[in-house]
């Protein structure tokens, strides 16, 4: 009997000890168990902490633009545009935007009409009603497009990309010196940009900071002389081996990460000038001249390549060069563009593919 009940009780606590860990389970309150620690019975035991995953690196997808692509390219792109700077209307005349003008017609009644009063008190009415008849019908104002000399017209592949033609005023330079004070025409100076002079690249630009994409064209003309003095004392004379180039400087991804485009433009126009045919006296003034000559010509590249509807032609460019490079490197299509950098004359563009 005694080792009868022996035998039950100990059964008893086999039983009672295999309870115990499913016991200590369904007591535990999962609301009191750290964030970092998953408590599931099964596997692994209660209270010991599942392994982390580490999150997989991204892959770093990027494409090397070299310069020369770009040179190949942007030429083909700008091809048939042309930059005028002329203030003495010798230049193959464009004509700008249509404008609302004051009808020249219509100002030549008013100055008669005006030339009514000032006549003896007993012909002003019959002149007036003159004017009135031979006026009648003719509007104040007309729409027209004017001609213009000062311009940035784009050729066919830019405007198909969205490009406008700029127009500038007429604007004569003028020179206040210590002792010579004149005027100064520019006698046509252009650019036609075409594929045998234009060329193109990969740089820091003028500032040396940021990436920068560089055109530079050194076929600019003009008629002679180049520069027309008023003071008879000061000769007019040309200028020769004239380059410019510009800087579109801050390339980078658009906000929406669709395409490359740049911040700001900058330029140089470098030239040469023969001093030994000025004398002494004036040197100083034709200095300065050269000074105000070549900030008129950046101010005009500067105002065209800066204009909005430039950047939406220039940046199509850099962006379908973008994406023939990945086609051919990787065989991929882009999502997004992420961010740009340079290395040497070659642009990086880095991307998250589709």
């Amino acid at each position: 009997m005694n080792l009868f009940l022996r035998r039950r009780s100990a059964l008893y606590l086999a039983a009672f000890a295999a309870l115990l860990p499913l016991t200590a389970c369904s007591a535990a309150n999962p609301e009191t168990i750290e964030s970092s620690t998953s408590a599931i019975c099964a596997d692994p035991p209660c209270g010991q902490e599942l392994p982390t995953k580490k999150p997989i690196p991204e892959t770093d997808y990027y494409v090397d633009i070299p310069s020369s692509y770009m040179d190949s390219l942007v030429p083909l792109g700008l091809a048939g545009s042309r930059l005028s700077i002329d203030t003495t209307n010798s230049s193959p005349t464009v004509f700008g935007p249509v404008e609302t003008i004051t009808n020249p017609e219509f100002r030549r009644c008013s100055d008669a009409y005006n030339a009514c009063t000032r006549l003896p008190l007993s012909q002003r009415a019959e002149c007036k009603s003159e004017v009135d008849e031979s006026c009648a019908g003719i509007p104040r104002t007309i729409r027209t497009s004017l001609s213009v000399h000062n311009y940035f017209t784009w050729g066919a592949y830019a405007k198909d990309h969205g490009a406008s033609d700029v127009f500038f005023p007429l604007e004569t330079l003028h020179h206040d010196g210590a002792v010579f004070s004149f005027d100064i025409d520019l006698h046509y100076i252009h650019v036609d940009f075409d594929i045998t002079h234009v060329h193109a690249g990969f740089s820091t630009g003028l500032s040396g900071t940021a990436a920068a994409a560089w055109i530079s064209v050194k076929n600019v003309q003009s008629l002679t002389p180049t520069v027309q003095i008023s003071a008879g004392y000061i000769p007019n004379f040309d200028l020769t081996n004239m380059e410019a180039t510009a800087y579109l400087t801050g390339l980078g991804p658009s906000s929406d990460g669709q395409s490359i485009n740049y911040s700001g433009v900058e330029s140089t126009f470098g030239f040469d000038w023969n001093a030994e045919y000025f004398p002494d006296s004036v040197l100083e003034d034709v200095y300065d001249v050269a000074g105000l000559i070549r900030g008129r010509v950046t101010n005009r590249i500067n105002h065209s390549l800066d204009k909005d509807s430039a950047h939406i032609a220039i940046s199509k460019i850099f962006t379908d060069m973008f994406h023939s490079q990945i086609e051919i490197a990787h065989k991929k299509t882009a999502k997004t563009i992420t961010r740009v950098g340079l290395y040497s004359d070659i642009l990086r563009v880095h991307y998250t593919p589709n």
